[in-house]
């Protein structure tokens, strides 16, 4: 008996729980069953109270009216697993991220939803203190709060959810009300090492993703606002209030005229909770090694993405993009690339797009951090940088604003970006003399109304051309409207006035052509080691200047099976892909990061142009085969 004893945990140690069971849930059940696929349970609730580590729900279609609170947390390896399905159990209700219509109604005979009585009260799902949950296809919507995870740093966390959709949460009536999948809350509760994986909030008033923990991963998750009745706009649309968080391939946007300016995806620390309206309350709350990459923000006139108040730093923005409503002609538009505020330093934008901003670059100051002084000691933020990144047809290139208190921008650097057909190139509306600007290209335009300039503003004089403490250093000026200040560019160091000769700029394809001026024109930097296209720098004696590199390719005969012998471009695209083979006559697939086969193509061309229209924001894999050779390579897409 002894041996049989020792047998058994041997097994649950190697292979989990033995002994997890299956439990079903419907809403035309009764919890006074035994729980089976014959005789379901009709509350969630009453399900989590009866289940163990290993133990899977499985929740029916439908229309439930419950406030659920789940009661039991799993275990590591062994987490309890609440899913819902269309018709038979472990079926795939449809992933509302993927819906061409964002705001369709939820179909409670897809996927189980749950509704509140009304906005003003209720929880949909109460998973605070709990750990170790799988949480899938679920629809939460008319409650004052969607999804809540985390209280403590040691027992909430570790959770996983996968197409759980919000909608409609928060009192339209009260100011800043509504949460809707919230990891923590900023300044009080904790969850750290959770994964939110294609999830969908819409009309979320206050916040619709907000992460107040350590080492959580958001990947592929849309919110989407176009609710304007009091309250009710959505303020941060994805917020990290946390360190060493992953947020990848999500897309946010928020319908044009709202009159809440909504913030994108935001690096804030406890500032402006407690400590704007408590002058001396600075935050210890550290925001700091965050990743963003591959994450579009369109319409937002607070800021795409953003890092705020002083103990915000080391973040990282990778290949995002804000896309507003300018036009090219008349006033701004709607739209804010990336903003960098209250003291926030040492955080990086690199190979990131501002499409059609009314403002891509902004620097500001306000009073949130609880300092009201004169140039306050956390204030500016120094050591930003913004590399490679790319401003198309933008009302604003770079402003400087300053709405609270007066204070310098700050020592931050601008390197190896391009900014092309934009109206005002500088708007110095504060002190902005301590920033540097290295390898750019400055393409402006020239409206058929007066006015745009290359700077203007209170403070343009700040904005000098090789000073002390502000300069620019192996630039190109060109197409400025009204022309530059009197000897501006033979004043900055090694920079010129020419054609920068785009391969195709209408197309916002900003890669340099062979014989462009800004081809080994650059300088040398050490913190930008690559290109927008991730190639290295440089491929001739000196860096080029912009955001591409003029990548050197050679010519190799006979290329064995495996090595490369096609290229992409643009590489991220939003629009078409251009693929080139160095032999014509090969068959072409995609793939999606899970390898399913997304398109395929065969022709006898060496030069093949995909449209991109149908694909979701992400990574894919492309493939190349012919008779002799195959070979692989990763594209981006962003829209």
């Amino acid at each position: 008996m002894k041996l049989f004893f020792t047998f058994i945990v041997a097994e649950l140690l190697l292979h989990g729980n033995l002994l997890a069971i299956n439990y079903y849930v419907s809403s035309t059940g009764n919890d006074a069953n035994n729980g089976t696929l014959a005789q379901p349970w009709k509350t969630v609730s009453h399900a989590s109270q009866n289940t163990n580590p290993g133990d899977t729900v499985f929740v029916k279609a439908g229309l439930y009216n419950e406030n659920v609170v789940i009661s039991k947390n799993g275990s590591s390896g062994n987490p309890i697993v609440f899913i819902g399905y269309k018709t038979t159990p472990g079926d795939n209700p449809q992933v509302l991220v993927n819906n061409a219509d964002p705001y369709a109604a939820f179909s409670s005979a897809d996927m189980p939803t749950f509704k509140g009585t009304d906005r003003a009260t209720g929880i949909g799902f109460n998973c605070q203190k709990r750990s170790n949950l799988v949480l899938k296809n679920f629809q939460i919507e008319n409650y004052k709060y969607g999804l809540l995870l985390g209280w403590s740093t040691t027992d909430a966390g570790n959770n996983y959810l996968f197409n759980v959709n919000v909608r409609n949460i928060g009192d339209v009536n009260e100011s800043y009300s509504g949460y809707g999948i919230l990891l923590g809350l900023i300044g009080s509760y904790t969850s750290n090492y959770n994964i939110v994986d294609s999830c969908l909030a819409l009309n979320v008033a206050a916040e619709a993703i907000t992460i107040a923990g350590d080492h959580n991963k958001i990947n592929g998750c849309k919110v989407y606002c176009n609710q304007d009745n009091g309250s009710a706009a959505t303020d941060y649309y994805v917020m990290v209030n946390g360190s060493y968080n992953e947020i990848t391939g999500c897309y946010i946007e928020r319908t044009p005229g709202l009159s809440h300016t909504g913030h994108g995806y935001t690096c804030k620390d406890f500032a402006g909770v407690g400590g704007g309206s408590n002058p001396g309350s600075i935050s210890t709350l550290v925001v700091e090694y965050n990743v963003f990459k591959y994450c579009v923000a369109r319409n937002f006139e607070g800021e795409g993405f953003a890092v705020r108040h002083r103990m915000v730093r080391y973040n990282l923005f990778y290949h995002c993009k804000a896309i507003g409503t300018h036009t090219g002609s008349g006033s701004g538009g709607e739209g804010v690339g990336i903003v960098v505020r209250d003291g926030a330093h040492d955080n990086v934008f690199d190979g990131c797009i501002m499409d059609s901003c009314n403002a891509a670059i902004v620097f500001h100051d306000t009073v949130e951090d609880g300092d009201w002084n004169t140039n306050p000691v956390g204030h500016p933020g120094n050591n930003n940088k913004i590399i490679n990144c790319v401003v198309s047809n933008s009302y604003l290139g770079v402003e400087f604003s300053d709405y609270s208190i007066p204070s310098d921008a700050g020592d931050n650097i601008i390197a190896n970006c391009t900014f092309y057909k934009t109206r005002y190139m500088f708007v110095a509306d504060r002190s902005c003399k301590n920033m540097k600007y290295i390898n750019n290209i400055f393409y402006g335009t020239l409206p058929a109304t007066p006015g745009g300039g290359f700077k203007t503003g209170a403070y343009a004089s700040d904005i000098v051309a090789n000073g002390a403490t502000t300069n620019f250093t192996n630039c190109n000026f060109y197409n400025i409207q009204g022309g530059m200040p009197p000897g501006f560019v033979s004043a900055a160091v090694n920079s010129i006035s020419t054609d920068p000769l785009f391969k195709n700029a209408a197309g916002n394809d900003f890669h340099l052509l062979s014989g462009s001026p800004g081809i080994n024109s650059g300088k040398t930097i050490e913190y930008v080691k690559t290109d927008f296209d991730s190639i290295s720098r440089p491929q001739g004696p000196a860096y080029d200047m912009g955001a591409f590199e003029l990548q050197t390719v050679t010519s190799v005969p006979n290329i064995p099976s495996g090595e490369s012998f096609i290229s992409i471009y643009p590489n991220p695209s939003s629009g078409i892909l251009y693929i080139s083979t160095k032999e014509p006559g090969c068959k072409f697939s995609v793939h999606d990061m899970a390898g399913n086969l997304i398109w395929n193509h065969t022709s006898a061309s060496a030069i093949v142009e995909m449209k991109l229209e149908n694909l979701s924001v992400g990574m894919y894999i492309l493939r190349a085969q012919n008779r002799r050779r195959q070979d692989a390579v990763k594209f981006l897409v962003l829209k």
